[in-house]
């Protein structure tokens, strides 16, 4: 069973817990974490849901998305679940979040990294991730305009791209 942090709406830990599928009451609130991971080439590394993923089953997604479990923070649950899904470790300690985004129960940190990636070499979560891709923003959107992306709004996605430019990390 994983458990996640309790927040108040102003990012305070509460000292509760909730188990994973637990709904949350009127002002909890919880950290979520994503990672976009951009190519030397402007591209971003996308990933296809598991077909048995509850929410979104087979669709395509940013690099990675994940919640941060009870007593980790925004970058361990970050390094935790790049490494999980993708096989990808990146130390996220020195870093802070690109942009945070909120939403009707939770607090999501996205991280920007520029890295070139053999994406055959990636180890993927079976479970939860079921291909890997390069992806210019053309072709995010036309899979978000088909359907076949997480459905997030296009002016998030050229977000990303347009921050990829400017304020963000460049890995060794």
């Amino acid at each position: 069973m994983e458990y996640w942090d309790v927040y108040d709406e102003y990012r305070r830990p509460t000292g509760r817990v909730r188990a994973r599928g637990e709904d949350f009451l009127p002002g909890e609130y919880h950290q979520v974490v994503s990672v976009c991971v951009f190519g030397m080439d402007g591209r971003m590394l996308i990933q296809k849901r598991a077909d048995c993923k509850k929410q979104w089953p087979g669709r395509w997604d940013i690099s990675m998305i994940g919640n941060a479990v009870a007593g980790e923070d925004a970058r361990q649950a970050a390094r935790r679940e790049l490494r999980e899904e993708l096989g990808i470790d990146v130390d996220f300690t020195h870093r802070r979040p690109n942009l945070t985004l909120t939403y009707q129960c939770g607090f999501n940190d996205y991280f920007l990294i520029r890295q070139d990636l053999d994406i055959s070499r990636l180890r993927l979560q079976e479970d939860e991730v079921a291909a890997a891709a390069w992806a210019d923003r053309d072709q995010v959107r036309q899979l978000l305009a088909e359907g076949l992306f997480i459905p997030y709004y296009p002016s998030v996605i050229d977000l990303f791209f347009d921050m990829q430019d400017g304020y963000m990390y460049m890995l060794k």
